[in-house]
């Protein structure tokens, strides 16, 4: 987190950047932007636990609340740099950064247990209507770099499109660690439970690119400009490589020593293709500073990498393991800030 905002204040204090460029005439050739991200991953299942009625006391209705570790809205970057050979070409390099945590805990209260949800069966049978809390951390990278050669196939009463094509790459990390503690015997140490699940996924692929800008209004009092409405959107087809793995084990509270290792599945290779799907919407408005073009972007994105998460799971009737997949979706605000030169 606090890296993240170090990186913040280095965006916030270079978000006009400054170079030197050739020009051809009055036309600007080379394009900077910078932007803050502010977004929330979404997994399709971080469900780690569940508060059950207590056997021996009559609770006030037998229901079971679940508790997931659902992350929350985290700061991020991104960098563009772009280059117009002219003829309303460019060609731009972009670098997205997202690194963050999110932790959340459930505790035993008057009439309501702590049940494990997560594991092997026989770990979370270990940890079945405890009295002690349970938590759980989910630990997120996000890293895409993109290269895109794009031209403007149609401009017409203000309406500009764009098509493009490019290549696509990715990093996606996952990790969720939930921890329960069980002590059955008042005179022993205790024991920790420990299930630990982890996904990392990178992948580099072609993709197709369209965005669409179109005027909605032009200012003459301060700082002469025009307001946009743009819409962007692509598509890509990542050739990945996961690598997954899942320890589910139980150590003693007293000498810190594993007494009992349930599943340890280590960095399980895989070869996969994985859609992703990008899109974002956003109000531009683009002034003249200092004689170069300047604009800023304020809106909304959503990416979602089909299939990218891998996850070990277990037959709850029979000792089998198997892998499941599922999507791998950020979204949230930015806001963008770009110069002409």
């Amino acid at each position: 987190m606090l890296k993240n905002l170090a990186l913040m204040g280095i965006m916030a204090g270079f978000c006009v950047n400054t170079a030197s460029a050739t020009e051809t005439g009055n036309e600007s050739r080379f394009r900077f932007t910078g932007e803050l991200l502010y977004l929330r991953p979404t997994f399709d299942d971080t469900y780690y636990a569940v508060h059950s009625p207590t056997l021996d006391v009559e609770s006030p209705g037998y229901a079971v609340k679940r508790y997931n570790c659902d992350p929350t809205y985290e700061p991020g970057f991104r960098f563009v740099a772009g280059y117009r050979p002219g003829c309303n070409k460019e060609i731009t390099l972009a670098y997205t950064h997202l690194d963050a945590s999110h932790s959340t805990s459930v505790l035993p209260e008057e009439f309501n247990t702590v049940s494990a949800q997560t594991g092997s069966p026989e770990f979370s049978g270990q940890f079945s209507r405890i009295n002690f809390p349970g938590r759980s951390k989910v630990d997120f990278r996000y890293r895409r770099i993109e290269a895109l050669y794009t031209q403007n196939v149609f401009s017409d009463c203000g309406l500009n499109i764009d098509l493009g094509i490019g290549v696509d790459a990715a990093d996606l990390q996952f990790q969720q660690t939930s921890t329960f503690k069980n002590d059955d015997n008042p005179f022993g140490a205790g024991s920790t439970g420990s299930d630990r699940i982890k996904s990392d996924t990178k992948g580099v692929g072609p993709e197709l690119y369209f965005s669409l800008n179109y005027p909605l209004l032009q200012n003459h009092w301060l700082c002469e400009g025009t307001l946009s409405l743009r819409a962007i959107g692509s598509a890509s087809l990542l050739v990945s490589k996961s690598r997954t793995s899942r320890l589910d084990q139980i150590t003693n509270d007293l000498t810190e020593e594993v007494e009992f290792v349930y599943v340890d599945v280590h960095k399980q290779k895989e070869n996969r293709l994985i859609p992703a799907l990008h899109s974002r919407v956003g109000l531009a408005y683009s002034y003249e500073f200092c004689c170069r073009q300047a604009e800023f972007e304020l809106g909304y994105q959503f990416s979602s990498y089909i299939g990218a998460l891998a996850r070990v799971n277990f037959q709850y009737a029979t000792p089998l393991s198997y892998t499941t997949y599922d999507n791998y979706d950020i979204q949230g605000v930015y806001l963008s800030m770009s110069l002409n030169f």
